[in-house]
């Protein structure tokens, strides 16, 4: 026998075999081992040591194995009560079969003798497979005082973990984000949000801090950038009494009375203080609240001058007025109707509380009309009615949208709502033979209101089965099988295809979706008759629903069809790893990512290692750099922002607000700065640039956010830099620009080009249709509000323009062409979904991290791009050579020494902080391709005629006049807000990713690094019981008996309704996306949302009511019932992007965990929404509260049982057993899964 005489440790052999779930990490042997020959292999996941005195025995077999993916063992402590979750994420018919790590993903939950959660931990969740371990510690009073960080353990797989908070979590955090705790000792990190109570019996939060020195509470100074709280009640004179009368007692003619103040006591004050909060009122938002809970004034300052936004609510408890901040009001002066018309948001009901009139600031009135089952059948806003013609939805049995469409009909809503309501005819639509309806074949009837004959239909949506196949032609075809799955036909209840028609011509976009056995899209067809193009998706789906593999293949008349296929890799949690992209057999590696140890994205490399971009954040997950400023190597691009510990004399920021960036590029190797100053309302004032060459400054604004004056620096041709723009805005009577003048230079920046009293004109829908400043003398839109074409003619440094543009879009607001004509000469842009072409020549197709150019020799050249913090394009750079690397020219010498002088950095831009681009630098043109007209934002710049313009797809904005061209689409969302607005004034945080809305760049931390469980208890858990009881009050107050009608068929085999239908697809999902956005959870009910249908709408209402609650309370009925009909906009048709993972979101220990905005946001900005999800057992514990609340109140089974006599005389005895079952079906089967997947 061979004596070992010294360690050896053995990490040799790594493979990929089956191992039993026996797998340790480590192994080490003692002494006393010896081999003989007939023992098992040794396997092992990290390494194997054999310590002095084992013995081998001569001639024996040894046999010792690295297996870095080999499942390892749990441990879980027996001594403890715990609940452990374990998410299968391959096919297996028992544990026995886990061999791998990736094969499942494991938590548990350890609780103490009350029933507390104490510990809970994500097994194997960091990507060196260890533990990630949240320690939860309650001080005398039960109360979760400290919420504390996680950190990774190395100790036994899911073990019980006795922690000790210095070592463990301080000197952890202390370690690794060591500039957060400048001059702390251990005992002094705080890696913890505490919260300060008052002494009482309510326990409510006086204040609460977050990790890091900067955001420690200290509850005995108010100098520490903390949240704070008050509670109060109202004093005499303090808030206006608003009322709503009915002169004539006539429901639906509401009038706005003020009565004086409310009394003394009547109203309940929650006043909050954001980080940057010090004296005084600014940085505070108070909240006065009724005795209904309901909000009846938002109170924030500025200078310490109060804005008010006043919500006036009917005695049914109906939203019926909003008055912002903009109107003046005192003891004697009220709202005038002026005020009324052009800055109050109002809405009227009817006696069932349906919204009935809408009218938006700046906007005509808008009209909805319903039919007896209280679904939108028509609708109209004043651009419609000038005209004559109205939208309309048509539903199917179960309320699904089958068709809609615009009709000419000159009568207001009342008399044809009394019309509606005589109707006697069929309240649904049926499939049918093929017809010629409102000018198209299609597979429904005429049935309901109103008669589609001479209509135009507009889109049609067709589910349960292909017959709507039937007369098209064979590409449309079942492909049977796609990457080895087997399409199903079992197809009832899903979406199949559909029809969207191109505005403003006789061509159709037609696609069919086909699913495997699990109901999930893996073949998509598309054919748009407009653009000649045809296009196919094929999906390869992981066990969990997981992209692993993609097939584009697109075709444009007789050209040869483009096919690209994307692989896509992830880690054992569900990480995404690698993207691979083989377009025509040339393959490149899109992008490839890496994690920290607790799972956040820590840095990429793209265009396989063409450049590496890193990523720091603070302790609070705010990014601080984009690789290394001071340093910057082989890297194109550098990006810093700073916070709290501004380097350039700005004020210190403690609220997520930024108040310092730096960059740098290889073109020049300049490093430059902005410095940043804002209000108390987070609104942009200052921003200084490190040459003052550009900067920006005398930023002023109305209480609505309206742009008063903004002064630029910038290059005007010239050495002169000062004063490019000294811009003064006039407003009318609401929010509208009228006038803007420019002492400055009028030709450069923003052009100045009228001398009249009036530069700007708007139609009734309150879109801009004439810019004398630009020349443009018309502007026509379509029904969905989007330029259809702008007619201009001016003269730009001595160039003539003379021309117009024309759009054409689908129904469903998707831009498909933009023919441009100046001077007689005419381009056309053809839009087809990633792929954009130029006067029929394709130019670029779009992937993740940039474009890519088809060359002459049919060979592909890959574009990548640096993106900031808030998505717009920094700069773009191509391999064109093929070395392997970025030949970088910077004044005239090539830079890498390697004798290449062809610059392969193809643009940069660095902006204003309002998305004008700084001229007289950054000048790069590489290339003239039309995927680098995306600039601010990632938008697409329309420099065409001069306008200078970005197209945000929703809406047309204007960075030198700092506004959009028409009214966002969710004004009614941010009533303090003009709608004209961009970004909340703070354009170095938000961003609007389509013209809706502002989105936040930058997240708060994963749930882990947030102290999930408190925060969820206190604010998630209470809006998941809320929003269930709201989405309950919703289903069987605005939509009796839906819930429970369904065709015959339907009937028989105890098939729910639409509202059922909707809860049994969020059934189906991770609870993570069930409790984020409806629009981005639920696909199939995407697909279906349409103006007024039911189940996107009663989904969509679920989904904002749990991160939304408080909104809607805000809001009352007039945002819950309006908020999805609208906007025709809101159809999604399932494109590639659905199948593609997004690289922006975390995924810690199995949650997949999206971006969401700090809470410091809410409070400063009130209508900034925290998009928390969930996923844990403490999420099921709210969960399993909501399925309680559920059967209690009997909301959902309510709305089964309401309008059963009508259905009755329809189906007889059929509706009572259909109903028996559905009941059943729901009791039995859709709470306990949901409540089983939310554990």
């Amino acid at each position: 026998m061979r004596k070992i005489a010294k360690y050896i440790t053995v990490a040799l052999l790594f493979v990929g075999i089956a191992v039993q779930a026996q797998t340790q990490a480590n192994i080490v042997k003692q002494g006393d081992y010896t081999v003989t020959g007939n023992e098992p292999p040794l396997i092992a996941t990290q390494s194997i040591t054999l310590k002095p005195n084992s013995w081998i025995k001569s001639g024996s077999n040894f046999s010792a194995v690295i297996a870095p993916n080999a499942y390892l063992p749990i441990n879980l402590s027996n001594s403890e009560n715990y609940v452990f979750t374990r998410v299968y994420q391959e096919a297996m018919t028992s544990a026995s079969s886990i061999s791998n790590n990736s094969d499942v993903i494991d938590n548990i939950t350890y609780f103490d003798g009350l029933g507390r959660p104490k510990q809970q931990i994500g097994m194997r969740a960091s990507p060196d497979l260890q533990d990630i371990v949240t320690h939860i510690k309650y001080d005398k009073y039960g109360r979760l005082d400290k919420e504390y960080l996680p950190y990774v353990s190395s100790e036994t797989v899911g073990s019980y973990k006795e922690v000790n908070v210095g070592y463990d979590i301080n000197r952890y955090y202390q370690n690794k984000y060591p500039d957060d705790f400048t001059g702390m000792a251990l005992y002094e990190v705080n890696a913890n949000s505490q919260s300060i109570y008052e002494p009482s019996p309510l326990n409510r939060v006086l204040e609460r801090g977050a990790p890091g020195k900067d955001w420690k509470a200290d509850s005995g100074s108010d100098a520490d950038h903390t949240i704070k709280f008050d509670r109060n009640s109202n004093v005499v004179n303090e808030v206006i009494y608003f009322k709503v009368s009915f002169p004539t007692e006539n429901r639906e003619a509401p009038t706005l009375t003020k009565y004086g103040y409310y009394s003394i006591n009547q109203l309940y004050i929650t006043t909050t203080k954001d980080e940057n909060w010090t004296s005084g009122n600014n940085h505070t938002t108070k909240e006065y609240k009724d005795k209904q809970g309901r909000v009846v004034l938002k109170r924030t300052y500025n200078n310490n001058i109060a804005h008010d936004t006043y919500y006036v609510y009917d005695d049914f408890g109906n939203l019926t007025y909003v008055i912002p901040p903009k109107v003046t009001l005192s003891a004697t002066d009220g709202v005038s109707d002026t005020e009324l018309s052009e800055l109050c948001y109002q809405y009227k009901y009817d006696y069932r509380n349906r919204l009935i009139e809408k009218k938006i600031p700046g906007k005509g009135w808008e009209y909805i009309i319903y039919n007896r089952l209280n679904q939108v059948v028509m609708t109209q806003d004043a651009n419609m009615k000038s005209n004559n013609y109205w939208l309309f939805t048509k539903y199917d049995a179960i309320g699904r949208v089958a068709y809609t469409g615009k009709l000419t009909d000159s009568r207001d809503r009342k008399t044809i709502q009394n019309e509606v309501n005589a109707y006697t005819g069929a309240l649904w639509v049926e499939r049918s033979s093929a017809l010629m309806i409102g000018g198209v074949k299609m597979y429904y009837n005429d049935g309901s209101y109103p008669n589609a004959q001479n209509a135009e239909v507009l889109t049609v949506n067709y589910f349960d089965d292909f017959g709507f196949l039937a007369s098209e032609d064979s590409f449309f075809n079942n492909p049977n099988v796609v990457f080895g799955q087997t399409i199903d036909n079992r197809t009832k209840s899903l979406a199949t295809g559909n029809k969207v028609k191109v505005l403003g011509t006789v061509h159709w976009v037609t696609s069919a979706t086909y699913y495997d056995s699990k109901g999930r899209p893996i073949y998509i067809a598309t054919q748009n008759s407009y653009l000649n193009t045809s296009d196919i998706v094929e999906t390869k789906l992981d066990f969990v629903g997981k992209p692993i593999k993609t097939r584009t293949t697109h075709i444009k008349g007789n050209n040869t069809p483009i096919v690209a296929e994307d692989t896509f890799t992830y880690d054992h949690m569900s990480r995404a790893l690698k993207q691979v992209q083989n377009i025509g057999g040339q393959e490149e590696t899109i992008v490839e990512s890496s994690y920290d140890e607790l799972g956040q994205l820590e840095s990429k490399t793209v265009g396989g290692g063409l450049q590496t971009v890193d990523y720091k954040r603070n302790i609070r997950g705010w990014t601080t750099q984009i690789n290394d400023p001071n340093n910057l190597g082989n890297d194109l691009f550098v990006f810093k922002l700073s916070y709290g510990r501004p380097a350039y004399g700005a004020t210190a920021l403690y609220n997520g607000d930024i108040s310092e960036t730096e960059w740098r590029t290889a073109s020049d190797n300049i490093l430059r700065w902005n410095t940043y100053q804002f209000d108390a309302l987070g609104r942009l004032l200052d921003a200084n640039s490190s040459n003052n060459r550009y900067d920006v400054s005398n930023i002023t604004y109305n209480k609505n956010g309206g742009i008063l004056s903004i002064t630029r620096n910038g290059w005007q041709n010239s050495s002169n830099y000062t004063n490019l723009d000294v811009l003064s805005f006039t407003y009318d009577n609401g929010n509208k620009q009228i006038a803007v003048n420019d002492i400055g230079n009028k030709t450069h920046g923003f052009r100045d080009g009228n001398n009249s009293e009036v530069d700007y004109e708007y139609d009734l829908n309150g879109n801009r249709i004439v810019d004398r400043n630009k020349g443009v003398s018309s502007i026509t839109y379509n029904h969905l509000n989007l330029p259809q074409t702008i007619a201009a003619s001016t003269v730009v440094e001595q160039r003539s323009v003379n021309g117009n543009i024309q759009y054409v879009y689908d129904a469903n607001a998707n831009k498909l062409q933009k023919t441009v004509t100046n001077n007689g000469n005419t381009v056309t842009t053809d839009y087809s979904g990633n792929y954009i072409y130029e006067n029929s020549v394709l130019k670029s197709i779009t992937h993740p991290e940039g474009y890519i150019e088809p060359e002459n020799d049919g060979t592909f050249n890959f574009v990548y791009q640096f993106k900031d913090n808030v998505e717009n394009v920094r700069l773009s750079y191509s391999d064109r050579d093929g070395d392997g690397k970025i030949d970088v020219v910077r004044n005239n010498l090539d830079v890498d020494g390697d004798g290449d002088n062809n610059q392969e950095i193809l643009e940069e831009n660095n902006y204003y902080p309002f998305g004008g681009k700084h001229q007289g630098y950054n000048t790069l043109i590489g290339s003239t391709n039309p995927a680098l007209r995306f600039k601010f934002s990632n938008k697409e710049l329309v420099e065409e005629l001069a306008l200078g313009i970005y197209d945000y797809g929703a809406r047309q904005y204007d960075p030198f006049g700092v506004t959009w061209w028409g009214i966002d689409p969710l004004a009614d969302q941010f009533t303090e807000w003009s709608p004209y607005v961009y970004s909340y004034n703070s354009p170095i945080l938000f961003y609007d990713p389509d013209g809706m809305a502002p989105n936040c760049c930058e997240p708060e931390l994963p749930k882990f690094l947030d102290n999930f469980f408190g925060y969820l208890e206190r604010t998630v858990g209470p809006a998941i019981n809320e929003g269930g009881e709201k989405l309950g009050n919703f289903i069987a107050d605005f939509h009796p008996g839906v819930s429970a009608l369904r065709t015959v068929q339907g009937v028989e085999s105890g098939e729910i309704g639409a509202g059922g239908v909707a809860l049994e697809i969020a059934s189906s999902l991770p609870v993570t996306k069930w409790l984020k956005f409806g629009d981005e959870a639920l696909d199939v009910a995407s697909i279906i949302a349409k103006n007024g249908d039911e189940a996107a709408e009663a989904t969509q209402t679920v989904a904002k009511n749990v991160d939304e609650a408080k909104s809607l309370t805000d809001s009352g009925g007039a945002y819950g019932r309006f908020d999805n009909i609208k906007d025709t906009k809101t159809g999604k048709n399932i494109t590639e992007k659905n199948h593609i993972p997004t690289t922006k979101s975390y995924d810690l220990a199995g949650f997949n965990v999206s971006k969401y905005i700090g809470s410091a946001h809410i409070m400063k900005k009130a209508d900034h929404r925290a998009f928390i999800t969930t996923g844990s057992s403490k999420a099921a514990k709210a969960f399993r509260n909501l399925e309680g609340k559920l059967l209690g109140d009997g909301k959902f089974l309510e709305a089964f049982d309401l309008n059963a006599a009508a259905i009755r005389k329809q189906f007889g005895n059929k509706y009572d057993e259909g109903l028996k079952q559905a009941r059943e079906h729901y009791v039995n089967e859709v709470i306990p899964k949901l409540s089983q997947q939310a554990q």
